[in-house]
């Protein structure tokens, strides 16, 4: 069903741009094609995109930035 819903809106969104959030526990068995921009959100200044919004970090981290 998951992938379905995922086809379906591949499919709507030739004409248009669709932003989905999703958690990646069971997105990897998704096929995505070349017009499917995936974006991981790891909350690592240092792997992947930290957050939505660039330069953006939760300050209760202690960790320094480097």
């Amino acid at each position: 069903m998951r992938a379905g819903l995922f086809d379906a809106l591949k499919e709507q969104a030739k004409d248009q741009q669709i932003i989905i959030l999703e958690n990646t526990d069971h997105i990897d068995e998704l096929d995505f094609d070349s017009n499917v921009n995936l974006i991981r959100f790891t909350k690592n200044r240092h792997q992947g995109r930290y957050g939505y919004l660039n330069d953006v970090y939760d300050i209760t981290e202690t960790t320094p930035l480097r």
